[in-house]
């Protein structure tokens, strides 16, 4: 059967920063200069996305900006409006789906000067010289990447591991993520996933910071474990999910669970950072024992 693929957003970026550049002859240290250029570059997004120009814009309109930048690098007498907008004009809202950025216009830049070419099609199948594509065309290659029909696991955080806790298999859909880095019911246990809708190693350094000062509390008090547990209230209502892509929705069954606050996931960079860096370590939602406590107290994974 045929397979059919949305064109992705692809926005051409300057690999090139001006003010780092400037530092960096001046003998800033490259860890300080990643420190400042981070929370610059966090900044001007935040100042961009909360403009009252970027506001007052309908999805649509935001959607056309974000096209009309691949088209500034990509003119017509390269590509016509017709190929253009058949092969850069995603079936998706900004953002429901991971955005492509190009270095200098690389990509673009390949095209424009016919070093590449883009097909956009349904595969109908495979054989021995390349992809049938089923307009009634083909494209011959020598390596094919498969890059869709992406499959995540299927008992997340885990993967394939097998989780024993207090004696029953972990289910992660049975569990509720606190602070989007630990799961509810599960004694000592961490783990890091980055943002869908940004960088993925903001969210990483957050939830790694987190962690060591959990260790640190945890040392400096002489706890041996650390478990979330939800109130007997819940844990909240969890906000809308605004992902569209389909390896996402396909999985969407076996993910962990979210709620509100300490329970809702972990969405925008400046707020989280404080959240992670600066809230308490104990709160109503961690409970601490140690290797003294009645062993019925203690989950053991």
């Amino acid at each position: 059967s045929a397979t059919f693929r949305s064109p992705s957003y692809i926005i051409p970026v300057r690999n090139w920063d001006a003010v780092a550049d400037a530092a960096l002859k001046v003998g800033t240290s490259p860890t300080e200069l990643h420190r400042q250029n981070r929370e610059r570059k966090v900044a001007e997004m935040e100042q961009l996305v909360n403009s009252p120009d970027i506001a007052r814009m309908s999805q649509e309109e935001k959607n056309n900006m974000a096209i009309s930048f691949a088209r500034s690098v990509l003119p017509p007498e390269c590509m016509s409006d017709e190929e253009f907008k058949k092969h850069f004009t995603p079936k998706y809202n900004m953002w429901e789906q991971r955005v492509c950025l190009a270095p200098d216009a690389d990509f673009f830049r390949a095209i424009t000067k016919k070093k590449a070419s883009i097909v956009t099609d349904a595969v109908e199948s495979f054989d021995e010289r390349g992809i049938k594509l089923r307009s009634g065309g083909r494209i011959d290659a020598d390596v094919i990447v498969t890059a869709t029909g992406l499959q995540l696991h299927a008992n997340p955080p885990m993967a394939t591991m097998k989780v024993i806790i207090d004696g029953s298999p972990y289910v992660g859909n049975t569990h509720v993520a606190y602070k989007d880095c630990m799961l509810s019911d599960v004694p000592n246990f961490a783990f890091i996933r980055g943002y869908f809708q940004g960088s993925w190693t903001l969210k990483a350094d957050l939830v790694c910071a987190f962690v060591c000062r959990l260790l640190a509390h945890m040392r400096q008090h002489r706890h041996d474990v650390v478990r979330p547990r939800v109130p007997p209230s819940g844990a909240g209502s969890p906000p809308a999910m605004s992902v569209s892509a389909g390896y996402v929705l396909r999985s969407a069954h076996t993910f962990v669970s979210y709620g509100a606050g300490l329970w809702g996931p972990l969405a925008h960079y400046p707020s989280d950072k404080t959240f992670m860096e600066q809230a308490p370590i104990v709160d109503e939602a961690l409970e601490f024992l140690s290797d003294r406590a009645p062993a019925a107290q203690r989950s053991r994974l």
